[in-house]
């Protein structure tokens, strides 16, 4: 059961990386063949984050990223 649980947060993680816009919440806990309360508690669990804190730390690092990148001459 945890093992499931955890590779169904791990698949929004995935989810919420190759996302352009943000996933809304209830898209990630139906990808996850969760209920969206559930899926939220779940991935706060697991990760520390809600799906919305997360998707805009991983957003936020990706920024930094292609910042920290020397521009093409």
């Amino acid at each position: 059961m945890h093992e499931r649980q955890a590779q169904a947060i791990a698949q929004a993680c995935r989810l919420i990386a190759q996302a352009d816009e943000q996933p809304d919440t209830a898209t990630l806990a139906q990808a996850a063949g969760l209920s969206r309360h559930h899926f939220h508690r779940l991935f706060k669990q697991h990760t520390g984050l809600t799906p919305k804190a997360y998707a805009d730390a991983y957003r936020a690092g990706r920024l930094r990223a292609q910042l920290r990148r020397p521009v093409p001459a």
